[in-house]
């Protein structure tokens, strides 16, 4: 993980970006941001 990322939606997009490396990279990363952080709303509930 890069430095700097402090959030699950950051994280997310990080992990899209330098590992899954999608086509539509930006899209993607977007998305994946969403979902990692309505993942971590859920897990600390």
């Amino acid at each position: 993980m890069e430095k700097g990322s402090k959030t699950a939606s950051s994280a997310g997009k990080i992990v899209c970006k330098k590992y899954e490396k999608p086509d539509d990279m930006d899209n993607q990363s977007e998305e994946r941001g969403e979902n990692a952080t309505k993942i971590y709303d859920i897990m600390k509930k």
